[in-house]
């Protein structure tokens, strides 16, 4: 009911799930119905080329109960920028590797930087350069085009990292 205050008064428009599990969307959105609350129109996951989960039993639940994607984690904590491998140094961007999280503090959202990713990145990298492209454009643009996604949240340290992922959506589908 706390939601539905908030949308009562006006500070909210609409609410969104983050890091939820098919269970979870379809009880948020069975006691939403039954407390008589606009269910949640988003659903904010880790996605990328390298976490495909979400494709799963969420994304049939976020379809059946309306809610759009709003994926975070595109890039994979920047492995899928190819920054990481080794040679990876002309994808660092603007911004020294030494202030990378990644190795800045080592452990840091292993998920993102374990062998299998970064062994994906790889594979990845050479597809990009393939067609043309930059790493960082191959995984923003395919994670734009996924129909069930309405937005992709970046997460961005500098100004030219900002526009990079601008120029990445500007790409024809």
């Amino acid at each position: 009911l706390a939601i539905k205050n908030l949308l009562d008064k006006g500070l909210i428009k609409y609410w969104g799930l983050s890091n939820e599990n098919a269970y979870g969307v379809a009880m948020f959105c069975v006691a939403a119905d039954k407390l008589g609350v606009p269910r949640p129109v988003s659903i904010q996951n880790d996605f990328s080329l390298n976490n495909r989960v979400y494709e799963s039993d969420v994304l049939e639940a976020a379809e059946e109960f309306g809610l759009v994607g709003l994926p975070y984690g595109t890039l994979a904590g920047g492995t899928l920028t190819g920054k990481y491998l080794k040679g990876g140094e002309k994808f660092v961007g603007d911004r020294p590797l030494e202030k990378s999280r990644h190795i800045s503090q080592p452990g840091f959202q292993g998920r993102y930087s374990n062998y299998l990713s970064s062994l994906a990145a790889s594979e990845y990298v050479a597809l990009a350069e393939e067609y043309g492209l930059t790493p960082l454009q191959l995984a923003l643009a395919w994670a734009r085009d996924r129909s069930y996604n309405a937005a992709i949240i970046i997460g961005t340290t500098t100004t030219k990292q900002v526009q990079d992922c601008v120029d990445a959506f500007k790409l024809d589908p």
